[in-house]
């Protein structure tokens, strides 16, 4: 190791350590290569976000899509599936429900919670 002034400054004449390293990323040399995984990887299927998520066919599908096709069939098209309770990790069948984008919408737009839409719903069916 070089020495410095007592300030801990370079002395005049000293050739720092990364001189002539412009553009060289050390320590990443082999990160990025294909087929590499990082050590915290956790896979699709827990991310903070998205709830149960599976990978099928490089696709990226909810487990309680999957789990409502095994159940009830195909979902219509316009549809969506829905969390009755708002807890998106619940996939039992009895949470879920099918409901059109527009209803869903419309939920979200007046929603304050899960159960207070769940009961405007009900409202508007009467």
């Amino acid at each position: 190791m070089q020495e410095r002034d007592t300030k801990g400054r370079f002395i005049k004449g000293m050739r720092p350590w990364n001189k002539d390293t412009k553009g060289v990323m050390k320590p990443n040399s082999g990160t990025f290569e294909k087929g590499n995984v990082p050590a915290n990887f956790r896979g699709i299927q827990y991310h903070r976000n998205w709830g149960n998520v599976r990978s099928i066919g490089g696709q990226h599908v909810g487990n309680a899509r999957l789990v409502w096709e095994k159940q009830r069939g195909v979902i219509k098209p316009g549809y969506v599936i829905f969390h009755k309770n708002g807890n998106h990790w619940d996939d039992g069948i009895e949470n879920l429900e099918e409901i059109s984008r527009g209803k869903l919408a419309d939920r979200n737009r007046r929603k304050k919670s899960t159960k207070e839409a769940l009961s405007l719903d009900k409202k508007d069916k009467k």
